[in-house]
């Protein structure tokens, strides 16, 4: 069975658009792209720690490994701790998930081996709390004053302790970034901290 003339037709007329605009890049007017001021803020707080010679906080959130979410924030994860370790910026990762634990171990492990300064790893600075949000909550805002955090940075799937571990940042006076595509905690974040990443922007 053929499909209706409609569909063909949108079909070319796709076609034809995506075909003009490569034609337009390939001569130099590529399209603009927005720039997302949530992405531009992380390198603004590792400024600021850096200032300050104080600690960052980075929570992965509450997911699984098998979790988009988690595996998106794993990957800002290794940039921050890139930027970290070539600025020699300690950097405190929470964790809630214990097979998240030996993930993001690992991405702290080689970025600063990678930096050159392989003995700046501390294996305790990436830290299992507990599989309860509530207890994990009060050991992320537990680090955030007894480690006088610089920031915080926020990325993952996050339930109702969205809202613990921000409002506790912002008390604190740290700068904070979080993204998350929980729309359900999206308020709570965009209320409590100084930037925010909302929905799908996590995957840019």
């Amino acid at each position: 069975m053929e499909p209706p003339i409609a569909v063909r037709l949108l079909a070319v007329l796709s076609a034809a658009l995506i075909l003009a605009a490569i034609h337009r890049a390939k001569r130099g007017r590529a399209p603009q792209v927005r720039r997302i001021p949530g992405v531009d803020a992380i390198d603004e707080a590792l400024g600021r720690a850096t200032e300050m010679g104080r600690p960052v906080i980075f929570s992965p959130g509450i997911g699984r490994l098998d979790n988009m979410m988690t595996i998106a924030a794993l990957s800002v994860l290794k940039y921050v701790a890139q930027r970290c370790a070539s600025f020699w910026i300690r950097v405190i990762v929470p964790i809630f998930e214990p097979v998240v634990l030996s993930a993001a171990g690992d991405i702290l492990r080689e970025a600063y081996r990678t930096a050159g300064v392989p003995e700046r790893f501390d294996p305790s600075d990436v830290q299992f709390h507990s599989k309860d949000e509530s207890a994990y909550a009060m050991g992320v805002t537990g680090i955030m004053r007894t480690e006088r955090a610089a920031a915080g940075f926020y990325f993952g799937s996050f339930g109702y302790e969205s809202l613990l571990i921000a409002e506790a940042g912002n008390k604190e006076g740290i700068i904070q970034v979080a993204a998350t595509a929980d729309f359900f905690q999206i308020p709570f974040f965009i209320c409590a901290c100084d930037y925010v990443l909302i929905g799908e922007e996590l995957y840019a």
